[in-house]
């Protein structure tokens, strides 16, 4: 079955195990919402031998991915970096302003003025990279912007706890 019909046959059926039809991996009923994409039949039957072609679509979305943690590095408003992070590991974000507003709106984000600034700093971030060569990786951003969540946290039950002791 597709993707989007397991969570209906969850309810139906008591599985404990899912099997990607594709790439024959096995995965728990929380980890199959990760597997996005997997090998083609191609690669599965040629192995070491396959060589891929270029994927221009996939690697305009890793660049708008990149960007958008670009963008989370880059703004110090909190409801900006709230809908940033909240999407930074959607695979299916949109591209152009109407769609993304449109994708904000269906993940209950409806404030139209804090959507517009978040995809004016993910566009501004994606011609930033595209205009100057990578001095760092996705890998680096990504545990840089992790770093700093969690600092966030820790921040935040710190002051939770001084007011815990003030009271």
């Amino acid at each position: 079955m597709k993707k989007n019909q397991v969570e209906k046959h969850k309810g139906k059926c008591a599985m404990t195990s899912l099997s990607c039809f594709d790439c024959h991996k096995d995965f728990n009923q929380e980890t199959y919402v990760a597997h996005y994409s997997c090998i083609t039949e191609a690669e599965r039957v040629q192995g070491s031998l396959y060589k891929a072609k270029e994927n221009k679509a996939e690697k305009k979305r890793k660049m708008w991915t990149d960007a958008i943690y670009r963008a989370i590095k880059s703004t110090n408003d909190g409801k900006v970096k709230k809908i940033l992070d909240s999407i930074k590991d959607e695979p299916n974000t949109p591209m152009k302003e109407a769609p993304f507003k449109n994708f904000l709106k269906n993940k209950g984000m409806h404030n139209p003025i804090t959507a517009t600034e978040a995809f004016r700093l993910i566009k501004e971030a994606s011609e930033e990279m595209q205009k100057q060569p990578q001095k760092t990786t996705v890998e680096e951003i990504q545990e840089e912007v992790s770093k700093n969540t969690e600092s966030e946290e820790v921040k935040k039950k710190s002051k939770k706890s001084k007011v815990e002791v003030s009271e």
